[in-house]
């Protein structure tokens, strides 16, 4: 036992040592949150950033990066959030890399815990890196609202120092250190447009939205922290003297508007250069809940005003002007990046514009134009029209050389949850107009003015405008500033020489005076010495203390129950016994084994009591999570949006999905097979484990991809992907034979195409394609298309479940339910390897009725060219349905961009494509429990099932829509979702606090009791009577969803504890979820409200639960707050709503019991 130990010990401190002194990386990416088996890992959007060039690099801090895991055996994990403030990144824009290349190759990590820098900041979404030629200051943004995280003091500043500048220090050293703001600058803001003028060591942050008390403010979640202020100051920084900074604030005169994520950039005319202020909008759709018709009326009201008139303030002369623009103006933009390249002869200035989005709806499309905006003519020209696919929000910009400009991260559009297309890292070539493959820092030219914009002002390439000024000045000092030179020095850095990624140091700067060299670090003791050698002795220390406590525990086990002549059987005895807390001699549980919707349990009777024991280790109950789902506010007018954020007020990044620890079969993957890791979004309760099901492409359900009961956000993967319309019941085959095979075809399969089928000569069988054979292709979509009578094609990358496919004849699929389960045989399938025979599927294409694909949204870039090519040699009479089966919004449409892509589908051909192929978005639903180990090809599935289709690319087809039996085609997919956010999560929240207000333990404990079960039921008929109502669903079809949904997350077997799902009772309790939100609704039509007032009534009486920290803060708002006060905070209705003064009588009912 002590060598046990003591190998132990050894191999702690393998483990621990690099991460306590010297953190281990791997391409670039802190390795401590890996998974068994990762290798790798993919950083693919990155949300909100702060970023600044010093020098040759551009430094990236906080943001939520989007990360996909790859392991060993090739398959890559669901994409999740990563979000670490003890890292920052660095591009070297010495380092070349191209786009298809992973970014953490090319990306450099930075502890912050180097230098003087002892108390790590935590991470900031969005805010400024103010930043000259040797060091940067962090500021603004906003840290995730939880009560775990400590935040920083309202006056500090993190400071980072790259190069040492003025005195020399002879004690410095390159790392960060803990500034201190002066009284009357405000830390707490966002949002706001930031831009630094190393030249003149300065740095400016424009507007933003802040707390109208100038508070704290933090993410989404409570009220009180939310930043839905617009802040009518410009802060500013003179970092001329090293650690002398002096901080000014600027007040907006009233002519300057302020706004949410505008741009600044910076022009070098005039004394100090002008400041441009372009775009942002006012009332951003993150900021607020309450009366969002009126708000998003004002911003589109306002708004597009910025692109017209733009504010323009002259730095040396602290003075505001504005000016109107003209030409191609682009509509209003927020989130988006810009930078500017000025002529040789400095006869004009173009500001270049790209991405962003409107800031009206969270699910708005993510710009991929680029415009410029010609100074000092001020007029706008479109200089690039993108593709949707390419979108992107939230990122940053740098102008890396005068030809070139760098985009780093954003998240796509529509989607917060997947990864970015074409990847991290762009290139835009500022002269050609285009997009490049690839970066190389020998690679460049000076900047030549393009022909677009020549076209307006006139001139040259090199300059020579004769267009400058606009129709009217604003005022004539502008006519002024702008003819002036600028006198300043700006210090280039560029050409980089190109080195490998392993290479540092700074470029020196070209054509100026060399700035002074940063002083090395001094020698004596390693400063590793320390943290290693603290390791080791309190290793040691607990090594003996486990020791001690091992001996001991022998020792009183011997004398209790003696030694056993059957050392093998005793030792794991003893082991096992140790592990769950018996003795044993007692007597074993008994074990029966059941099956239940979710996968295989084990009901563990003890002997003693009913109650099975709370045995995590050896006896735990696997539980496939049941994540919630998102609120009305995230729903777009024509498909769903993506969980961008909670429905209360403030802003509202992603949710953060941390990795897992754990590796989870991942059998939905084309790249993946059967039985690989991935990540789980794991929540670990004592007692049992709960594992996520599998729903879809991505290998994990999303809240939006099922129905989903509640759940804690925070505990679970946030992927998005659509909600559907009612549940399915069990499809039959097209006959009454359960096990039917269509086989046959009138000429013989490619070589390398086999499997199942059987010939029946002389007919034409219907085919289908589909992309992707794990367990939803082959359990979920190829299971409806086989009983519709089509002819499965499997395409897949995985040679092994390829050649399984191939040997194979049949698979089974079981289907199962607390009613029982059933099981269908698949025949009439082959499989095609797509990556070894892509001209065998392209021919399949080309004579097939449907193609579907379950990838993963990260995979449909990659099955675009097959599908493109084998389209384009269609027929123009006979249009092939393209339908994405996937956890992501419009997945069709992305894979439709991907595929009109000219480098995919011909240039001459995009015009007539929609006569040889039409693209159906499609939302899904289908838990896939966890499988048997043994299970090869077959699936376990439950019966209950939803896939919806939007019919309108049909339209104008003969027979409407293909013919997939199990398939409800719909005109429009958000009915269907905000019925399952008004019924599931309303029903299952308001079970779960009744349930726990009468002291019953589960769900289905709750709805087993005939007060509670009765209650649930007359909250639903409200929220059907609003469904119905407003869109049009039967009064009958309502009933039967509400029926199912009830049965459904009743089910016995999944033992979910009221706790559980009561947790987060603040959320639940807000503007836009399951309660007020379908009630304050209701009370504005007059309808009753009465049940939904009593499930109301039980969330608030939630409080002071142990392990939920809302349930806490709900109790104290209560007690702290008036009735209409904590009314107000809790729900976000104004006190003139009809139904706050029904809710506050409520809140002091409550109150009144306390």
């Amino acid at each position: 036992m002590i060598s046990s130990i003591v190998a132990w010990a050894v191999l702690t401190l393998w483990y621990a040592a690099p991460v306590s002194c010297l953190p281990s990386l791997q391409n670039g990416v802190l390795r401590r949150d890996w998974q068994p088996n990762q290798v790798n890992t993919t950083i693919c959007s990155w949300e909100a950033p702060r970023a600044a060039i010093i020098r040759d690099a551009l430094y990236i801090d906080g943001g939520y990066l989007g990360t996909i895991p790859g392991f060993a055996n090739g398959s890559q994990g669901a994409f999740q959030t990563f979000e670490d403030g003890s890292l920052m990144y660095a591009l070297n824009f010495t380092q070349p890399f191209n786009m298809s290349q992973n970014a953490s190759q090319v990306l450099q990590s930075i502890p912050k815990t180097q230098g003087a820098a002892n108390n790590i900041a935590p991470n900031y979404y969005d805010g400024m890196m103010f930043a000259n030629d040797d060091e940067f200051y962090l500021y603004g943004g906003l840290i995730r609202d939880t009560d775990s995280l400590k935040p920083p003091r309202s006056d500090d500043v993190m400071g980072y120092e790259r190069y040492q500048y003025g005195p020399v220090r002879q004690s410095w050293q390159v790392g960060f250190y803990d500034g201190e703001l002066p009284s009357g600058i405000d830390r707490y803001i966002t949002a706001g447009a930031g831009v630094n003028v190393p030249s003149e060591n300065l740095g400016f942050y424009f507007s933003g939205m802040k707390r109208n008390d100038s508070g704290e403010i933090r993410t989404s979640g409570r009220s009180l922290y939310n930043a839905t202020t617009t802040s009518s100051t410009m802060v500013s920084i003179d970092m001329s003297a090293m650690r002398g900074e002096k901080w000014y604030n600027i007040t907006l005169p009233t002519s300057v508007v302020g706004r949410a994520n505008a741009e600044l950039v910076w022009i070098p005319v005039a004394g100090q250069g002008l400041l441009i202020a372009i775009g942002g909008v006012i009332n951003p759709e993150w900021a607020f809940s309450g009366s969002a018709n009126a708000r998003k009326l004002q911003s589109q009201n306002t708004s597009p005003g910025f692109m017209k008139n733009v504010s323009v303030y002259d730095i040396a002369n602290k003075k505001w002007y504005m000016q109107e623009t003209s030409g191609e103006t682009p509509p209003q933009l927020t989130q988006a990046c810009s930078v500017v390249a000025s002529a040789k002869d400095g006869s004009s200035h173009n500001i270049y514009l790209y991405g962003g989005y409107d800031g009206l709806e969270s699910d708005s499309k993510a710009s991929d134009d680029v415009y410029i905006l010609s100074l000092p003519s001020f007029t706008w020209i479109k200089a690039y029209t993108g593709n949707d696919a390419h979108g992107r929000r939230a990122h940053k910009c740098a102008k890396v050389y005068p030809d070139q400009m760098v985009v780093v991260g954003g998240i796509p559009q529509l989607d917060a949850y997947d990864c970015l297309g074409g990847g991290l890292l762009q290139v835009f070539n500022l002269n050609t107009l285009q997009w490049r493959d690839s970066y190389n820092p020998e690679l460049w030219s000076e900047y030549k003015v393009p022909d677009i914009v020549t076209a307006k002002i006139h001139g040259n390439a090199d300059g020579g405008a004769t267009t400058v000024k606009p129709a009217t000045w604003g005022d004539n000092d502008l006519s002024t500033l702008f003819s002036a030179k600028y006198k300043g020095n700006v210090t280039i850095y560029y050409p980089y020489k190109s080195v490998d990624a392993t290479a540092t140091g700074p470029s020196s700067p070209r054509n100026t005076t060399v700035l002074p060299t940063p002083v090395p670090q001094g020698g004596g003791t390693p400063k590793w010495i320390g943290p290693v050698l603290g390791v080791v002795l309190g290793l040691v220390f607990l090594t003996a203390i486990v020791a001690f406590i091992l001996f001991w525990r022998r020792r009183k086990y011997l004398r209790t129950y003696g030694s056993s002549e059957d050392g093998t059987h005793s030792n794991r005895h003893r082991i096992m016994s140790w592990m769950q807390g018996t003795p044993p001699v007692a007597k074993a549980a008994t074990v029966s084994t059941t099956e239940d919707t979710m996968d295989r349990t084990t009901a563990v009777t003890s002997p003693t009591s009913e109650k099975p024991p709370d045995i995590v280790e050896a006896g735990g109950k696997e539980l496939h999570e049941m994540p919630d789902t998102s609120t009305v506010t995230e729903l777009p007018t024509r498909s769903m949006s993506q969980v961008k954020h909670s429905p209360s007020s403030g802003l509202r990044p992603r949710p953060f999905h941390p990795p897992s620890t754990t590796g989870t079969p991942r059998p939905d993957s084309p790249i993946s097979g059967v039985n690989t890791p991935t990540t789980s979004p794991t929540a670990f309760i004592p007692g049992h484990r709960r594992n996520m099901s599998s729903m879809g492409s991505s290998g994990l359900p999303s809240p939006e991809s099922i129905v989903t009961p509640d759940g804690d956000d925070d505990a679970v993967q946030r992927e998005r992907g659509n909600p559907l319309d009612s549940i399915g019941s069990p499809i039959s085959p097209p006959d009454n034979d359960r096990v039917h095979s269509l086989g046959g075809r009138l000429s013989p399969p490619p070589a390398n195409v086999q499997g199942s089928g059987e010939k029946q000569v002389g007919k034409m069988v219907k085919k289908a394609v589909h992309f992707g054979a794990g367990n939803i292709g082959r359990g979920f979509v190829a299971e409806f298309l086989h009983k519709s009578g089509y002819e499965v094609v499997f395409a897949d990358v995985m040679d092994s479940i390829i050649s399984k496919l191939q040997e194979t004849k049949s698979y089974t699929v079981t289907e199962i339910g607390v009613e029982g389960e059933s099981t269908n045989k698949i025949t009439n399938y082959r499989a095609i390897n797509s990556k070894t025979n892509e001209a065998d599927v392209i021919e399949e294409i080309k004579t097939a009725a449907i193609v579907t694909c379950a990838v993963g949204p990260n995979i449909l870039k990659f099955i675009a060219p097959v599908i493109g090519k084998g389209i384009d040699g269609r027929k123009e009479s006979n249009p092939l349905a393209v339908i994405a089966c996937e956890n992501a919004i419009g997945a069709t449409d992305t894979l439709a961009g991907f595929i009109k892509d000219e480098k995919n589908t011909p240039k001459d051909r995009l015009s007539s494509i929609g006569e040889r192929a039409r693209f159906a978005n499609s939302a899904i639903d289908r838990i896939v429990p966890g499988q048997d180990p043994d299970a090869g090809l077959n699936v376990k599935i439950e019966k209950f099932y939803e896939w919806v289709v939007d019919k309108t690319p049909f339209a104008d087809h003969p027979e409407k829509h293909p013919n997939i039996h199990g398939v409800k085609w719909v005109d429009d997919l958000v009915p269907y979702i905000e019925r399952k956010l008004y019924t599931v999560n309303t029903g299952h929240a308001a079970a779960a606090y009744y349930g726990h207000n009468k002291k019953l333990r589960t769900i289905h404990d709750a709805l087993n009791d005939k007060e509670v079960h009765d209650t649930v039921q007359k909250a639903l008929q409200e929220t059907s009577h609003l469904i119905v109502n407003k869109h049009g669903i039967t009064v009958q079809d309502q009933k039967d969803y509400v029926e199912k949904i009830i049965k459904r997350i009743s089910n016995p077997y999944l033992e979910d504890v009221v706790e559980r799902v009561g947790r987060a009772p603040l959320r639940k309790l807000s503007r836009k979820e399951r309660f007020i939100g379908p009630a304050s609704e209701l009370a504005e039509k007059g309808d009753s409200v009465d049940a939904l007032l009593v499930a109301i009534e039980m969330a608030l009486r939630f409080q002071n639960v142990e392990g939920d920290e809302e349930s806490a803060e709900l109790a104290k708002i209560l007690k702290e707050n008036s009735a209409s006060d904590a009314t107000a905070k809790l729900t976000g209705l104004e006190k003139n709503h009809p139904l706050f003064g029904k809710v506050e009588q409520l809140v002091g009912k409550v109150q009144g019991s306390k």
